[in-house]
């Protein structure tokens, strides 16, 4: 699996808020405003789309952040809210169907050190020793 790099800083997926006049959920702007640098710096890329909704899908994603060198990153943020903000990313990309389809992930989150920057690496594809019903 070929690994593909995007230069913008990791972001986690924060809790939804909720909007007391309306009842509605949203997100927080700085993650929205976010989540559309990365969509736009992946589909910079012009990666092959995943498109069978029944195939079960293999995801790596590797979360560079800054931080003392060669250490690994224990603080926050947490990396079960990075990978969901990326995973949502590559679906409002079209890249993968449904984050549903996703049956292995493996995901990092370690430093780099002064004079490099933050980034997030990542590589997607079917899990080709499962054998999947077709329709009938």
């Amino acid at each position: 699996m070929k690994l593909h790099t995007i230069n913008i800083p990791p972001h986690a997926c924060p809790r939804p808020r909720l909007n007391r006049r309306t009842g509605g959920v949203y997100y927080p702007r700085n993650y929205n405003l976010w989540r559309t640098r990365a969509k736009a710096a992946v589909k910079q890329l012009n990666l092959e789309p995943i498109t069978d909704p029944k195939m079960p899908l293999f995801v790596r994603v590797d979360f560079t952040l800054k931080g003392i060198i060669a250490s690994l990153h224990i603080k926050k943020p947490d990396l079960d809210n990075l990978l969901k903000a990326f995973v949502d990313v590559l679906v409002d990309c079209g890249l993968i169907p449904d984050d549903r389809q996703i049956c292995r992930i493996t995901t990092t989150k370690d430093t780099c050190g002064a004079g490099y920057e933050e980034s997030i690496s990542f590589g997607y594809g079917p899990i080709l020793a499962v054998h999947y019903p077709k329709e009938q």
